[in-house]
């Protein structure tokens, strides 16, 4: 299969799993808000489609999520963050490529959940103006989605990685 069909198939398969796991595998918090595992597909995307495919793929599935939620006031910023999060991935991810691959995939998913993590505050706090307190309290529930999204997505990653639809070398 020609290679850009290839991406442009993945990006449409990855943005509606994206899309998916972001909406229908949320559980709502006792804090505010929910926490879902949609991140562990917005880490995919960078992993498999590279930056600008996975960001393209990670912000427009993350951000329809949103759209079609209680939560359509964070569309614009989701989709700047997580497209962020998928590019960071992808570029570290293949700067550090002659790292172990589980510990790769482990530290480059770290630094790309904190860019999700600061984000949100940063657009809870000024953008929407919840104040740095208000915001705080959603530091805990993004910290869970990250951790759980990075635990989810190494499995998932590290079992593709023996097939031909990923090229971690």
């Amino acid at each position: 299969m020609n290679n850009k069909i290839k991406k442009i198939t993945l990006s449409g398969l990855l943005a509606t799993l994206t899309f998916i796991f972001t909406r229908y595998f949320s559980i709502p918090t006792a804090i505010t808000g929910n926490i879902n595992i949609g991140d562990s597909i917005v880490l995919l995307c960078g992993l498999i489609l590279g930056p600008l495919y996975g960001g393209l793929a990670a912000a427009t599935g993350s951000a329809f999520a949103d759209l079609v939620s209680p939560y359509a006031i964070y569309t614009p910023a989701t989709f700047i963050i997580k497209g962020l999060v998928a590019v960071t991935v992808a570029i570290l991810f293949k700067k550090f490529k002659k790292l172990n691959l589980k510990f790769n995939l482990i530290i480059t998913s770290v630094i790309a959940e904190i860019i999700m993590i600061l984000g949100y505050f940063l657009f809870e706090a000024f953008v929407l103006k919840f104040g740095v307190g208000v915001a705080s309290y959603q530091l805990i529930n993004n910290a869970v989605q990250a951790v759980a999204s990075i635990i989810i997505v190494s499995v998932i990653y590290t079992t593709l990685s023996r097939s031909s639809l990923v090229n971690h070398k």
